[in-house]
């Protein structure tokens, strides 16, 4: 199973469009996401410090049955 693939055919499916990159796409992509029964989405944002002293920040955190989701989007697809 290709979870990258997957995910390419489901917002090509929705006519999600990847080229809309930032904020809008990433509110988009929850709002699909919380539409399926089985992924709750967290809507609120989480920042925190690395060990590095940087700021981190994920797009997308969810979880799926007893997995935990961190996404950090980029506009690519894969061949």
């Amino acid at each position: 199973m290709n979870l990258e693939r997957i995910i390419e055919m489901l917002l090509s499916n929705l006519e999600v469009n990847i080229a809309r990159i930032g904020t809008d796409f990433e509110n988009r992509i929850k709002l699909i996401l919380s539409h399926f029964s089985g992924i709750k989405v967290n809507t609120n944002k989480i920042e925190f410090l690395a060990s590095d002293g940087k700021d981190v920040e994920f797009d997308f955190i969810g979880t799926f049955d007893n997995h935990l989701l961190l996404w950090e989007f980029k506009a690519m697809t894969v061949p």
